[in-house]
């Protein structure tokens, strides 16, 4: 049996492992957009200041209903349509949001200012539901609105713009509704941007960027299964114990700020001329550097052998992104080693590589942390690193 899927992570913590045994090829959405075939994300976050204790649903989520009454609460409508007027003007845009009675409020702000717009349903006539998709094909509306209907099975790839006006603690639901924007028009980037489309921004309403990734841990085994690593279950444990959203229960000051669609997740060692290196253990070195063009490149070097460069032309935080998902693939532990929260690394090294950091010329002490290690031997490779280019 041979399955195919875009959000192996299901909402509901049910694994895969009972039908397939491996994964055995995966590409996530950070090394499709390193690629070329899908946009790159650009992200707006938009903090309503203030929070409240949420609602949660029978299957974990926040409770819709409650949802709903705390975005017209705090004015979401009206402050969805400031904030794409200032920053999401002229972007084919689909709102997503908690129930239809918002998605309903939504569309009627924005079309009292006079900007064209519509929302859809499940419940709506299949008529008036695909008139208004037409019309945001034609670039006729706007935008358009909807609850729970566009999040998958739908695909128009002139949208730049996703606001995301729907909180969720469901990562698959946050990387389905994103991906609405991500496509390109045509079947590359160089075509998508000839076309008038050269990335995606995401309106963040709702807090939901700084809990979620785009780039979903991929595994066959659901939260409730019982080979869950421990890094993966204390992930899970902290985004259900930090689930206040925050909304403003009066109609205050929007504030926004930018956030960063591709955030490390392991330890990376800075190094001279704008280099990063991560480390694979045993298995050598991931390497983001400069490629001469003002963006970079990522470069797997194992221990032996010669190097490769395997993406160039990126962004720094791309490339970052890009090289921890090289490291997973690379990696004989099946993991990264270097993940930030591991507390091994700030713990002193063992007698054993004392002996043998001591032997190979390293600067160490018998307090010196397994991070600290880690550093002095990046430093010690740089200069081999540069010539070998």
């Amino acid at each position: 049996v041979v399955g195919v899927t875009a959000t192996p992570k299901r909402g509901d913590g049910i694994g895969l492992d009972d039908v397939f045994e491996e994964i055995v090829y995966r590409k996530t959405y950070t090394d499709l957009v390193a690629r070329g075939w899908l946009v790159p994300p650009k992200g707006m976050a938009f903090d309503l200041i203030a929070r409240e204790k949420p609602q949660l649903g029978i299957d974990g989520d926040y409770a819709e209903g409650w949802l709903g009454r705390m975005m017209l609460k705090a004015n979401a409508p009206g402050k969805i349509l400031e904030a794409w007027r200032e920053h999401g003007e002229n972007r084919p845009t689909i709102v997503f949001t908690p129930t239809v009675s918002v998605a309903r409020a939504v569309a009627e702000a924005f079309n009292e200012a006079n900007i064209p717009s519509a929302w859809v349903s499940g419940a709506m006539p299949i008529t008036e539901r695909r008139a208004a998709l037409e019309g945001l094909r034609t670039q006729a509306i706007k935008v358009v609105a909807n609850c729970a209907v566009l999040t998958e099975g739908f695909d128009e790839p002139s949208v730049s713009c996703i606001v995301v006006a729907r909180p969720t603690m469901n990562e698959s639901l946050y990387i389905q509704m994103v991906g609405r924007g991500t496509r390109c028009i045509g079947q590359t980037i160089a075509e998508s941007r000839a076309a008038g489309k050269h990335d995606l921004l995401i309106m963040d309403m709702v807090g939901c960027s700084d809990q979620l990734q785009l780039d979903a841990v991929v595994e066959l085994v659901g939260r409730r299964g019982a080979a869950m690593t421990s890094a993966t279950v204390r992930e899970e444990s902290a985004r259900s114990r930090a689930g206040d959203v925050p909304f403003e229960e009066t109609d205050g000051v929007l504030v926004a700020r930018t956030f960063k669609t591709h955030r490390p997740i392991c330890r990376w060692v800075e190094l001279p001329e704008a280099w990063y290196a991560l480390s694979l253990l045993s298995d050598g070195w991931i390497t983001v550097e400069p490629d001469g063009s003002g963006t970079w490149q990522v470069a797997h070097r194992p221990k032996r052998g010669k190097h490769s460069v395997d993406y160039t032309g990126l962004t720094v935080d791309l490339a970052r992104s890009v090289g921890e998902n090289m490291a997973k693939e690379t990696s004989s532990r099946g993991g990264l080693p270097m993940f930030q929260r591991a507390g091994w690394l700030d713990r002193p090294i063992s007698e054993k590589s004392l002996a043998y950091g001591l032997s190979v010329g390293l600067t160490l002490t018998a307090t010196t942390t397994a991070w600290e290690k880690t550093i002095l031997e990046a430093e010690r490779e740089y200069p081999r690193w540069c010539r070998g280019r």
